[in-house]
């Protein structure tokens, strides 16, 4: 993809932590978000456009841009904008970003060779727009089924249990491309992809086995070697009935 560079842009900073807003689901880091582009005018433009010859005019596109208010504004001061993207306004009433705390508007966009992004202060306004970050992504359809439900709710508890990051995202098996590293899943034409083996071997767990292991129904093969794991060797293993290698 390509972009225009935000024109005579400034950047502000803060070293303070910036909290997630509590409906906040991208749990976006503080570094990212202590940074933020302003300018010294009454708006913020620019453009992308996409630049893969693989990707037509119908093609779906995500955005999320994030807002967190850095700087103590002054009680006679007011920063607000409207956020407008190819000339549409995102935000049903005019926006101020909440001090030193993350917020984000997203949605899809599609049918245009270019996007255009405005950022654009409003009449009551007294100090210019900023941009803490964004994302953009391609929406590609996904044609596989989706995790079991059981399974997917299994290993999203083992990873709490755990604490695990590795690339442990969205769907545990789907899309292929994408399988949570260390897992092995079935693909069936008809019907939930399934868990059939996990191989978490020098993944630096530590405690007690999570007894979340046994609602994997169909698991075949479970590796968890090399790791610091304590306590004995829970008997609900042994009631997986299609568990052949330990």
């Amino acid at each position: 993809t390509t972009y225009n560079a935000i024109p005579n842009s400034t950047e502000i900073s803060s070293t303070s932590v910036i909290q997630n807003n509590l409906r906040d689901v991208y749990d976006v880091p503080s570094s990212v978000m202590q940074n933020a582009a302003t300018v010294n005018s009454s708006r913020i433009d620019f453009s992308w456009s996409p630049s893969d010859p693989s990707v037509n005019i119908s093609s779906k596109y995500f955005f999320i841009f994030y807002f967190a208010e850095l700087q103590n504004v002054r009680s006679n001061a007011v920063r607000q904008f409207d956020i407008i993207i190819n000339n549409k306004t995102w935000n049903k009433q005019p926006y101020t970003p909440t001090f030193q705390v993350t917020d984000y508007f997203s949605g899809i966009l599609h049918g245009m060779e270019n996007y255009s992004v405005s950022l654009v202060a409003t009449k009551n306004a007294t100090l210019p727009p900023i941009l803490n970050a964004m994302e953009m992504y391609l929406v590609k359809p996904i044609t596989m089924v989706a995790t079991d439900p059981g399974d997917a709710r299994a290993m999203m508890a083992i990873q709490d249990d755990f604490g695990v990051i590795e690339n442990w995202m969205g769907d545990p098996c789907t899309p292929k491309a994408f399988i949570w590293r260390g897992l092995n899943c079935s693909y069936p034409p008809a019907g939930a992809s399934k868990i059939m083996a996990l191989n978490l071997s020098s993944f630096g767990l530590v405690g007690a086995i999570s007894t979340n292991f046994r609602d994997l129904k169909a698991l075949q093969y479970l590796d968890l070697s090399h790791n610091n794991l304590s306590g004995p060797i829970p008997n609900f293993l042994g009631q997986l009935s299609s568990l052949m290698f330990l």
